[in-house]
């Protein structure tokens, strides 16, 4: 079994919404810093996105304002591409990553109430799907409920990478593991 941590950041807070970033994260257990074998980002061109019809939000565009300037730098580094090239990026990726075979077992997890929706509709806007199938994503926050241990997510919060989608994903990653092993799922964790 495989697992993976997801998050996108965008302008909307609605699916539907113009796609920034994605960041994907394979999780192998605890980590005190971020594998870049195990990391995947792309940035997406805004017009692109626009053209394929997805929204921007004003009170998105105002609380990005507000937010450091290293997380609104790492929407531009790398570089951001077209929708249709990151889609195909993240495929690509995913499928070099995953666990294959028929009694393969994946595990996307991220907030089931935004990354998984928002990331569906802007892939859809251009005709792509995601590259994992639909009974393999799993809700963060339904794990999290679960877990009693120290305070999550803290190598995240306050950190100037807060909001950059590849370190949010290593962090949720890493929230994963912790809850995984507090409540002895240790074998999901193998890889």
């Amino acid at each position: 079994m495989k697992n993976f941590s997801l998050d996108v950041e965008g302008l909307s807070s609605d699916p539907g919404g113009v796609l920034l970033s994605i960041g994907l994260y394979e999780v192998k257990g605890l980590e005190t810093k971020p594998n870049p074998d195990n990391m995947f980002l792309v940035n997406v061109d805004i017009q692109s996105c626009l053209d394929a019809g997805l929204k921007v939000n004003g009170d998105t565009i105002k609380w990005w304002f507000g937010q450091l300037d290293a997380a609104r730098n790492a929407l531009w580094e790398p570089k951001p591409m077209k929708l249709t090239t990151a889609a195909s990026k993240l495929q690509k990726w995913y499928d070099e990553h995953k666990e294959k075979g028929e009694k393969a077992q994946n595990h996307v997890w991220a907030h089931a109430t935004y990354d998984f929706p928002f990331l569906t509709c802007a892939l859809h806007a251009v005709k792509k799907d995601v590259p994992w199938h639909y009974r393999d994503c799993r809700d963060l926050r339904t794990l999290l409920g679960f877990y009693s241990g120290p305070p999550l997510e803290d190598m995240k919060r306050g950190s100037a990478m807060e909001h950059s989608a590849a370190w949010d994903a290593f962090a949720q990653g890493q929230d994963v593991a912790r809850s995984l092993q507090h409540i002895q799922i240790e074998d999901a964790l193998r890889s």
